[in-house]
Protein backbone atom coordinates (compact mmCIF):
# COMPACT_ATOMS: atom_id res chain seq x y z
CA UNK A 1 0.00 0.00 0.00
CA UNK A 2 2.89 2.18 0.68
CA UNK A 3 4.56 1.39 -2.58
CA UNK A 4 1.35 2.23 -4.60
CA UNK A 5 0.61 5.40 -2.66
CA UNK A 6 4.59 6.36 -3.26
CA UNK A 7 3.86 5.69 -7.16
CA UNK A 8 0.43 8.23 -7.01
CA UNK A 9 2.42 10.87 -5.75
CA UNK A 10 5.77 10.35 -8.20
CA UNK A 11 3.19 10.29 -11.27
CA UNK A 12 1.30 13.26 -9.67
CA UNK A 13 4.69 15.29 -9.25
CA UNK A 14 6.00 14.10 -12.86
CA UNK A 15 2.64 15.52 -14.03
CA UNK A 16 3.40 18.78 -12.44
CA UNK A 17 6.89 18.83 -13.49
CA UNK A 18 5.58 18.56 -17.15
CA UNK A 19 2.63 20.67 -17.07
CA UNK A 20 4.98 23.52 -15.08
CA UNK A 21 7.79 22.89 -18.07
CA UNK A 22 5.17 23.25 -21.23
CA UNK A 23 3.56 26.40 -19.34
CA UNK A 24 7.49 28.17 -19.78
CA UNK A 25 8.05 26.81 -23.18
CA UNK A 26 5.25 28.24 -24.21
CA UNK A 27 5.71 31.87 -22.31
CA UNK A 28 9.13 31.70 -23.52
CA UNK A 29 8.15 31.51 -27.35
CA UNK A 30 8.34 34.57 -28.92
CA UNK A 31 4.65 36.05 -29.13
CA UNK A 32 3.87 38.49 -32.59
CA UNK A 33 1.12 39.85 -30.85
CA UNK A 34 3.43 41.52 -28.02
CA UNK A 35 6.43 42.80 -30.04
CA UNK A 36 6.69 46.66 -30.17
CA UNK A 37 7.07 48.14 -33.35
CA UNK A 38 9.93 49.69 -34.54
CA UNK A 39 10.37 53.53 -32.96
CA UNK A 40 12.59 55.90 -35.42
CA UNK A 41 13.73 58.98 -34.08
CA UNK A 42 16.33 61.74 -35.52
CA UNK A 43 17.92 62.89 -32.43
CA UNK A 44 21.19 63.24 -33.59
CA UNK A 45 20.21 63.93 -37.01
CA UNK A 46 20.23 60.42 -38.44
CA UNK A 47 17.75 57.96 -37.92
CA UNK A 48 18.03 55.62 -35.28
CA UNK A 49 15.81 53.05 -33.49
CA UNK A 50 15.26 54.19 -30.66
CA UNK A 51 16.16 51.48 -28.81
CA UNK A 52 19.55 52.44 -30.02
CA UNK A 53 19.88 56.25 -29.25
CA UNK A 54 22.00 56.56 -25.68
CA UNK A 55 19.27 59.61 -25.09
CA UNK A 56 16.35 60.42 -23.29
CA UNK A 57 13.96 60.92 -25.74
CA UNK A 58 9.93 60.70 -25.54
CA UNK A 59 8.97 60.35 -29.31
CA UNK A 60 4.94 60.46 -30.06
CA UNK A 61 3.95 59.14 -33.95
CA UNK A 62 1.14 60.59 -36.19
CA UNK A 63 -1.35 57.75 -34.92
CA UNK A 64 -1.16 59.26 -31.47
CA UNK A 65 -0.78 62.39 -32.59
CA UNK A 66 -4.16 61.84 -34.05
CA UNK A 67 -5.65 59.94 -31.07
CA UNK A 68 -5.33 62.54 -28.85
CA UNK A 69 -5.35 65.35 -31.43
CA UNK A 70 -3.97 68.17 -29.73
CA UNK A 71 -5.26 71.67 -30.75
CA UNK A 72 -1.90 73.45 -29.94
CA UNK A 73 1.65 73.23 -28.66
CA UNK A 74 0.31 73.30 -24.94
CA UNK A 75 -1.63 70.12 -25.29
CA UNK A 76 1.98 68.26 -25.64
CA UNK A 77 2.62 68.45 -21.68
CA UNK A 78 -0.04 66.02 -21.72
CA UNK A 79 1.64 63.65 -23.92
CA UNK A 80 5.06 63.89 -22.56
CA UNK A 81 6.57 63.28 -19.28
CA UNK A 82 8.33 65.73 -17.49
CA UNK A 83 6.99 68.21 -20.26
CA UNK A 84 5.41 71.74 -19.45
CA UNK A 85 4.22 74.07 -21.87
CA UNK A 86 2.83 76.95 -20.19
CA UNK A 87 1.64 80.73 -21.61
CA UNK A 88 3.32 83.61 -20.42
CA UNK A 89 1.24 86.34 -18.35
CA UNK A 90 2.90 88.84 -21.25
CA UNK A 91 1.31 88.22 -23.92
CA UNK A 92 -1.21 85.51 -25.61
CA UNK A 93 1.43 83.16 -27.68
CA UNK A 94 4.62 83.56 -25.60
CA UNK A 95 5.61 80.18 -23.86
CA UNK A 96 7.33 79.03 -20.93
CA UNK A 97 7.98 75.25 -22.11
CA UNK A 98 10.17 73.19 -19.50
CA UNK A 99 11.38 70.21 -19.55
CA UNK A 100 12.64 68.31 -16.57
CA UNK A 101 11.70 71.68 -14.27
CA UNK A 102 14.37 73.61 -16.71
CA UNK A 103 13.27 75.95 -19.24
CA UNK A 104 13.04 79.86 -19.86
CA UNK A 105 9.71 81.71 -19.15
CA UNK A 106 11.36 85.57 -20.09
CA UNK A 107 9.99 87.12 -23.00
CA UNK A 108 13.23 89.44 -24.22
CA UNK A 109 13.93 88.84 -27.80
CA UNK A 110 17.14 88.85 -27.41
CA UNK A 111 17.40 85.64 -25.37
CA UNK A 112 17.04 82.06 -26.81
CA UNK A 113 14.66 79.84 -24.83
CA UNK A 114 16.87 77.22 -22.79
CA UNK A 115 14.26 74.20 -24.70
CA UNK A 116 14.24 74.89 -28.37
CA UNK A 117 11.76 74.52 -30.34
CA UNK A 118 12.54 73.20 -34.05
CA UNK A 119 9.94 72.48 -36.53
CA UNK A 120 10.59 71.26 -39.47
CA UNK A 121 14.38 71.14 -39.13
CA UNK A 122 13.97 75.60 -38.25
CA UNK A 123 14.97 76.37 -34.69
CA UNK A 124 12.38 79.35 -33.16
CA UNK A 125 14.77 81.59 -31.29
CA UNK A 126 12.21 83.25 -29.04
CA UNK A 127 9.68 82.04 -27.14
CA UNK A 128 7.14 84.59 -28.91
CA UNK A 129 4.71 82.67 -31.24
CA UNK A 130 5.58 78.90 -30.15
CA UNK A 131 2.57 78.04 -29.25
CA UNK A 132 1.71 77.01 -32.69
CA UNK A 133 -1.44 74.86 -33.76
CA UNK A 134 -0.69 71.38 -33.72
CA UNK A 135 -2.30 71.00 -37.23
CA UNK A 136 -1.14 68.28 -39.51
CA UNK A 137 2.17 66.72 -37.79
CA UNK A 138 3.73 63.70 -38.11
CA UNK A 139 6.51 63.14 -35.25
CA UNK A 140 7.08 64.94 -32.09
CA UNK A 141 10.21 64.19 -30.57
CA UNK A 142 11.19 65.73 -26.93
CA UNK A 143 14.61 65.38 -26.42
CA UNK A 144 15.44 65.57 -22.89
CA UNK A 145 19.11 67.33 -21.40
CA UNK A 146 21.46 69.42 -23.58
CA UNK A 147 21.12 69.53 -27.23
CA UNK A 148 23.41 72.00 -28.33
CA UNK A 149 26.67 69.64 -29.46
CA UNK A 150 23.44 68.34 -31.99
CA UNK A 151 21.28 71.27 -32.97
CA UNK A 152 24.23 74.10 -32.62
CA UNK A 153 21.67 76.57 -29.89
CA UNK A 154 21.68 77.24 -26.59
CA UNK A 155 19.31 74.11 -25.60
CA UNK A 156 20.78 73.45 -22.43
CA UNK A 157 17.32 71.93 -21.18
CA UNK A 158 16.57 69.91 -23.72
CA UNK A 159 14.46 70.74 -26.96
CA UNK A 160 11.16 69.96 -29.17
CA UNK A 161 11.55 68.60 -32.72
CA UNK A 162 8.31 68.84 -34.83
CA UNK A 163 7.90 67.41 -38.07
CA UNK A 164 4.81 67.85 -40.35
CA UNK A 165 3.55 65.71 -42.85
CA UNK A 166 5.60 66.08 -45.57
CA UNK A 167 4.30 66.48 -49.52
CA UNK A 168 3.81 63.04 -51.49
CA UNK A 169 3.09 61.81 -54.84
CA UNK A 170 -0.34 60.92 -53.89
CA UNK A 171 -3.96 63.40 -53.94
CA UNK A 172 -5.43 63.73 -50.43
CA UNK A 173 -8.31 66.29 -49.65
CA UNK A 174 -9.54 66.20 -46.24
CA UNK A 175 -11.46 68.86 -43.63
CA UNK A 176 -12.08 68.76 -40.13
CA UNK A 177 -14.83 71.02 -38.31
CA UNK A 178 -15.23 70.54 -34.67
CA UNK A 179 -17.28 72.50 -32.00
CA UNK A 180 -17.94 72.23 -28.48
CA UNK A 181 -18.66 74.45 -25.04
CA UNK A 182 -17.87 78.40 -24.61
CA UNK A 183 -18.30 79.19 -28.20
CA UNK A 184 -15.03 77.23 -29.12
CA UNK A 185 -14.68 75.43 -33.32
CA UNK A 186 -12.09 74.38 -35.16
CA UNK A 187 -11.70 74.05 -39.03
CA UNK A 188 -9.24 72.75 -41.01
CA UNK A 189 -7.91 71.79 -44.77
CA UNK A 190 -5.79 69.93 -46.01
CA UNK A 191 -4.14 69.36 -49.53
CA UNK A 192 -1.65 67.28 -50.84
CA UNK A 193 -1.21 67.87 -54.89
CA UNK A 194 1.02 66.19 -56.61
CA UNK A 195 2.07 68.19 -59.82
CA UNK A 196 4.42 66.32 -61.30
CA UNK A 197 7.03 63.04 -60.98
CA UNK A 198 9.12 64.91 -59.26
CA UNK A 199 7.46 67.89 -57.88
CA UNK A 200 5.03 67.62 -54.92
CA UNK A 201 2.62 70.17 -52.79
CA UNK A 202 1.14 70.52 -50.07
CA UNK A 203 -1.65 72.90 -48.28
CA UNK A 204 -2.97 73.72 -44.77
CA UNK A 205 -5.69 76.21 -43.41
CA UNK A 206 -6.43 76.33 -40.13
CA UNK A 207 -9.00 78.04 -37.46
CA UNK A 208 -9.30 77.96 -34.00
CA UNK A 209 -11.71 80.23 -31.68
CA UNK A 210 -12.49 80.27 -27.83
CA UNK A 211 -14.36 82.87 -26.02
CA UNK A 212 -12.13 82.27 -23.15
CA UNK A 213 -13.40 80.38 -19.68
CA UNK A 214 -12.84 83.39 -17.29
CA UNK A 215 -15.24 86.45 -16.45
CA UNK A 216 -13.84 89.76 -16.33
CA UNK A 217 -15.58 91.43 -13.70
CA UNK A 218 -14.49 95.24 -15.28
CA UNK A 219 -16.09 94.71 -18.32
CA UNK A 220 -18.82 92.26 -17.55
CA UNK A 221 -17.44 90.28 -20.50
CA UNK A 222 -15.27 86.57 -21.29
CA UNK A 223 -11.62 86.67 -20.83
CA UNK A 224 -8.83 84.64 -22.48
CA UNK A 225 -10.23 84.12 -25.72
CA UNK A 226 -8.60 82.47 -28.25
CA UNK A 227 -8.23 83.38 -31.96
CA UNK A 228 -5.59 81.81 -34.33
CA UNK A 229 -5.58 81.33 -37.85
CA UNK A 230 -2.60 79.57 -39.88
CA UNK A 231 -1.64 79.13 -43.93
CA UNK A 232 0.74 77.29 -44.84
CA UNK A 233 2.64 75.81 -48.09
CA UNK A 234 5.23 73.35 -48.27
CA UNK A 235 6.91 71.76 -51.47
CA UNK A 236 9.03 68.92 -52.33
CA UNK A 237 10.90 68.68 -55.47
CA UNK A 238 13.57 65.64 -56.45
CA UNK A 239 15.32 66.70 -59.45
CA UNK A 240 17.44 63.19 -58.99
CA UNK A 241 17.40 60.40 -56.69
CA UNK A 242 20.27 62.25 -54.59
CA UNK A 243 18.63 65.68 -54.43
CA UNK A 244 15.86 66.83 -52.48
CA UNK A 245 14.79 70.91 -52.33
CA UNK A 246 12.28 70.93 -49.86
CA UNK A 247 10.60 74.72 -49.55
CA UNK A 248 8.07 75.96 -46.94
CA UNK A 249 5.86 78.99 -46.42
CA UNK A 250 4.31 79.72 -43.00
CA UNK A 251 2.31 82.32 -41.90
CA UNK A 252 0.58 82.27 -38.14
CA UNK A 253 -1.79 84.88 -36.80
CA UNK A 254 -2.77 85.57 -33.52
CA UNK A 255 -5.79 88.27 -32.19
CA UNK A 256 -6.30 86.41 -28.96
CA UNK A 257 -6.37 87.66 -25.01
CA UNK A 258 -3.32 88.18 -22.99
CA UNK A 259 -3.20 85.35 -20.11
CA UNK A 260 -5.79 86.76 -17.73
CA UNK A 261 -4.23 87.05 -14.35
CA UNK A 262 -6.59 85.75 -11.56
CA UNK A 263 -7.83 87.17 -8.55
CA UNK A 264 -5.75 85.31 -6.04
CA UNK A 265 -8.19 85.54 -3.12
CA UNK A 266 -7.97 87.65 0.71
CA UNK A 267 -6.54 85.52 3.62
CA UNK A 268 -6.70 88.63 5.81
CA UNK A 269 -10.18 90.06 5.25
CA UNK A 270 -12.58 91.96 2.65
CA UNK A 271 -11.03 95.27 2.09
CA UNK A 272 -7.25 94.24 2.74
CA UNK A 273 -4.98 97.11 0.69
CA UNK A 274 -2.25 97.35 3.12
CA UNK A 275 0.41 97.63 -0.39
CA UNK A 276 -1.67 100.25 -1.89
CA UNK A 277 1.23 102.66 -1.65
CA UNK A 278 3.55 100.11 -2.58
CA UNK A 279 1.69 99.66 -5.79
CA UNK A 280 2.20 102.97 -6.59
CA UNK A 281 5.49 103.46 -5.75
CA UNK A 282 4.62 105.93 -2.57
CA UNK A 283 6.63 103.70 -0.06
CA UNK A 284 9.48 101.86 -0.13
CA UNK A 285 7.23 98.43 0.50
CA UNK A 286 4.69 96.54 2.32
CA UNK A 287 5.62 92.89 3.74
CA UNK A 288 2.47 92.22 4.82
CA UNK A 289 1.59 89.20 2.41
CA UNK A 290 -2.04 90.44 1.84
CA UNK A 291 -3.04 89.46 -1.88
CA UNK A 292 -5.13 91.66 -3.79
CA UNK A 293 -6.40 93.09 -7.83
CA UNK A 294 -5.21 96.45 -8.16
CA UNK A 295 -6.32 97.30 -11.36
CA UNK A 296 -6.33 93.96 -12.83
CA UNK A 297 -2.54 93.03 -11.38
CA UNK A 298 -2.26 90.26 -8.59
CA UNK A 299 -0.06 91.74 -5.65
CA UNK A 300 1.54 89.23 -3.62
CA UNK A 301 4.41 90.60 -1.05
CA UNK A 302 5.83 93.53 -3.41
CA UNK A 303 8.99 94.05 -0.65
CA UNK A 304 10.09 91.02 0.25
CA UNK A 305 13.10 92.77 2.13
CA UNK A 306 10.80 93.36 5.26
CA UNK A 307 11.51 97.28 5.15
CA UNK A 308 8.70 98.65 7.16
CA UNK A 309 5.93 100.75 4.65
CA UNK A 310 5.69 104.15 5.20
CA UNK A 311 3.82 107.54 3.89
CA UNK A 312 0.19 107.42 3.38
CA UNK A 313 -0.38 103.94 4.84
CA UNK A 314 1.85 103.30 7.78
CA UNK A 315 0.21 99.69 8.83
CA UNK A 316 -0.11 96.75 6.97
CA UNK A 317 -3.66 96.01 6.31
CA UNK A 318 -5.23 99.06 5.98
CA UNK A 319 -8.82 98.79 5.55
CA UNK A 320 -11.25 102.01 4.89
CA UNK A 321 -10.79 102.12 0.89
CA UNK A 322 -12.98 98.67 -0.04
CA UNK A 323 -15.64 101.75 -1.54
CA UNK A 324 -12.41 102.83 -3.81
CA UNK A 325 -11.17 99.42 -4.79
CA UNK A 326 -14.59 97.98 -4.98
CA UNK A 327 -12.71 94.64 -3.11
CA UNK A 328 -15.25 93.13 -0.76
CA UNK A 329 -14.86 89.85 -1.31
CA UNK A 330 -12.32 87.30 -2.81
CA UNK A 331 -13.51 86.29 -6.38
CA UNK A 332 -15.28 83.61 -7.98
CA UNK A 333 -12.95 80.83 -9.42
CA UNK A 334 -12.61 81.67 -13.06
CA UNK A 335 -12.84 85.52 -12.41
CA UNK A 336 -10.60 88.58 -13.01
CA UNK A 337 -10.61 92.37 -13.02
CA UNK A 338 -9.15 93.86 -15.92
CA UNK A 339 -9.92 97.33 -17.60
CA UNK A 340 -7.38 97.07 -20.11
CA UNK A 341 -8.15 95.89 -24.15
CA UNK A 342 -6.11 92.50 -23.12
CA UNK A 343 -4.77 93.20 -26.53
CA UNK A 344 -2.59 90.58 -27.96
CA UNK A 345 -1.92 90.71 -31.80
CA UNK A 346 0.92 88.85 -33.38
CA UNK A 347 2.08 88.45 -36.98
CA UNK A 348 4.66 85.68 -37.87
CA UNK A 349 5.69 84.56 -41.44
CA UNK A 350 8.41 82.32 -42.36
CA UNK A 351 10.19 81.24 -45.92
CA UNK A 352 12.65 78.31 -46.00
CA UNK A 353 14.49 76.63 -48.29
CA UNK A 354 16.35 73.46 -47.52
CA UNK A 355 18.05 71.47 -50.08
CA UNK A 356 19.93 67.80 -49.29
CA UNK A 357 22.22 65.94 -51.25
CA UNK A 358 24.10 62.64 -51.60
CA UNK A 359 28.17 62.55 -52.30
CA UNK A 360 30.56 60.23 -51.63
CA UNK A 361 31.74 62.37 -49.12
CA UNK A 362 27.95 61.67 -46.93
CA UNK A 363 25.23 63.71 -46.71
CA UNK A 364 25.52 67.44 -47.07
CA UNK A 365 22.70 69.99 -46.25
CA UNK A 366 21.69 73.61 -46.67
CA UNK A 367 19.22 75.59 -44.88
CA UNK A 368 18.13 79.34 -45.50
CA UNK A 369 15.17 80.91 -43.44
CA UNK A 370 13.87 83.99 -43.57
CA UNK A 371 11.13 84.87 -40.24
CA UNK A 372 9.36 87.85 -39.48
CA UNK A 373 7.25 88.66 -36.40
CA UNK A 374 5.36 90.92 -35.47
CA UNK A 375 3.76 91.50 -32.09
CA UNK A 376 1.68 94.48 -30.49
CA UNK A 377 0.34 93.53 -26.74
CA UNK A 378 -1.37 96.18 -24.72
CA UNK A 379 -1.27 94.61 -20.42
CA UNK A 380 -1.88 96.93 -17.33
CA UNK A 381 1.15 96.57 -14.81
Amino acid sequence: MRNLLSFVVFGLFLSFSYSAITVAQESSAPSVGRQIDEIVVTSRKVEENIQDVPLAVYAIDEKALDDFRPTTMRDMDSLAPNLQVGMNSASGNQSAIFVRGCGYAGVEKTNNPTVGLIVDGLFHGTNTGTLLDAFDWAKVQVNSGPQGVVYGKNTSCGNIVVERVRPSDEFELSTEISAGNYDAYEMGIILNLPISDKVSSRFNIRKLEHEGYYYNRATEDDSGRLDLASISARFLITPDEDTEIYFIADAFYDRGDTAPVSYSGNPYGPGCVGNFGAGLGLVPGANNGCNKALGGVTVTELSTAGIPAIGLFPFAGFKGLEGFFNITEAFPPHTVSLDNPEQSDMDFQRLSLQVTTSTLLGELSSTTSFVQLDDNVLQDF
